[in-house]
């Protein structure tokens, strides 16, 4: 189950993110009924094909897909009619872009940025998981209350937020939230298990910037020292 969360949830090779409601409603659909992977997938299948059918931009999700996902966005939305177009550039990754001139490329840096975002913080997530999963923390409630408005900040990246003075917001928001838990546990570990929990670490932060590799270790070394 916890691989399927990472390939379908996690990682943006699916074409779309899934919101905190998507995500507690594929939840308690999954425990509710037979805690099945086929009971997962259907309730999944429901949530997209409500949403392929209402949102009138959702087929550019394929662009994530794409080698050169900026080039077929640029494409998609040259050719996107009037009314189409003036509904895109209502959204919040337009609505909010220092350039308020309304052309394709303002459109096509939106879903770019948030692209790489959504890379780096499935990396995080990966990590949380990888540590937390040693205390039987399942990456689905790790997904769940990551996405969960709760925690959203003025940063988009997730990693922002990692740090002690924030996990103890949500502790006393939340009481012992899941990823407050794993924090928490890691320096419990035996070293044994910590040294591999690192060296997994390392691969899943392979190509995330600089910056944010910087503040999830201080993060990091602020929790254990």
């Amino acid at each position: 189950m916890n691989a399927l969360v990472e390939v379908i949830l996690v990682k943006p090779c699916a074409g779309f993110c899934i919101g905190h409601e998507v995500a507690m409603f594929l939840r308690n659909y999954f425990f509710r009924h037979d805690g099945t992977i086929t009971s997962f997938i259907s309730a999944l299948k429901l949530a997209c094909s409500k949403h392929f059918s209402l949102e009138p931009l959702s087929f550019l999700c394929l662009g994530m897909l794409e080698e050169d996902c900026e080039e077929f966005w640029r494409d998609k939305f040259e050719a996107l009619p009037q009314q189409i177009l003036k509904y895109a550039f209502g959204l919040p990754s337009c609505a909010s872009a220092k350039n308020s001139s309304n052309s394709s490329n303002n459109m096509v840096e939106g879903p770019s940025k948030l692209l790489k975002l959504q890379k780096d913080w499935g990396s995080v997530l990966l990590c949380l998981y990888e540590a937390g999963r040693h205390d039987k923390v399942q990456l689905l409630d790790i997904f769940c209350e990551a996405v969960s408005p709760n925690l959203h900040t003025e940063n988009v990246l997730f990693v922002s937020k990692v740090t002690c003075e924030n996990l103890s917001g949500v502790k006393s928001r939340c009481g012992e939230g899941f990823i407050a838990q794993v924090m928490n546990m890691i320096r419990y570990l035996p070293m044994k298990t910590l040294l591999h929990v690192h060296e997994v670490w390392g691969y899943h932060l392979k190509g995330m910037s600089e910056d944010n590799r910087c503040r999830l270790c201080e993060a990091h070394k602020g929790k254990v020292d």
